[in-house]
């Protein structure tokens, strides 16, 4: 089972990307076993939810923790980049909110950052 974890965990994780990991058509694949959250009102609502997942404040705090096999970026655009990096760093694949990048020049630095060490990529629409 592959072992992922929410970064951002505010209306689009709870609305759009939980539910999809939590339907009967993926159970015994994937897993979210965890959350990371810069924001304790979001970090109370994902809570709130999904009560049996623990909710971290940083993305460190998540990493230091947490055995992952990925990770879904659902926080502003204007993060996404930071946290695919963030991710690529810890060799981990990545599920990423639209837009993955906010300029040509990311998106192609990104691409060869994560072709050169396999690791899969995917963008998600919610």
């Amino acid at each position: 089972m592959l072992k992922g974890a929410i970064i951002g965990a505010g209306k689009i994780a709870i609305t759009g990307h939980m539910p999809a990991y939590t339907d009967n058509s993926v159970k015994g694949q994937v897993e979210i076993v965890a959350a990371a959250d810069s924001s304790e009102e979001s970090r109370k609502l994902f809570s709130g939810q999904y009560p049996g997942i623990p909710v971290y404040a940083s993305i460190d705090e998540l990493f230091g923790k947490e055995k992952l096999d990925f990770i879904d970026i659902c926080v502003p655009p204007n993060l996404h980049n930071k946290m695919i990096q963030e991710g690529a760093a810890k060799n981990l694949h990545i599920i990423c909110e639209k837009p993955f990048a906010l300029a040509v020049d990311d998106a192609r630095a990104q691409m060869e950052m994560l072709s050169s060490n396999g690791l899969v990529f995917m963008p998600w629409h919610q």
